[in-house]
């Protein structure tokens, strides 16, 4: 859905600051979907005694949201200049 209003942001006459909300939604929804799924791989890769190690996976959401949130922070800051 965020794809379509993306794509269609021109149609639908969105401000800047929707734009960006959008691509931001994008963003979270497929850094969580990519971590659901390689938490679903490691459950499958791994015996089942060791399969609870797929929990520890959606820990890898506090440095890439910290990093993406970090690399925004440095392009927005890079086009004010």
């Amino acid at each position: 859905m965020f794809w379509h209003a993306y794509r269609m942001r021109e149609d639908l006459d969105l401000s800047t600051l929707e734009i960006a909300h959008t691509r931001t939604s994008m963003f979270a929804a497929i850094l969580n979907g990519g971590v659901g799924l390689i938490s679903m791989l490691v459950a499958s890769v791994f015996k089942l005694g060791h399969s609870g190690w797929a929990g520890y996976v959606y820990l890898m959401l506090l440095p890439l949201v910290a990093l993406w949130r970090w690399r925004r922070r440095s392009l927005d800051v890079d086009a004010i200049r």
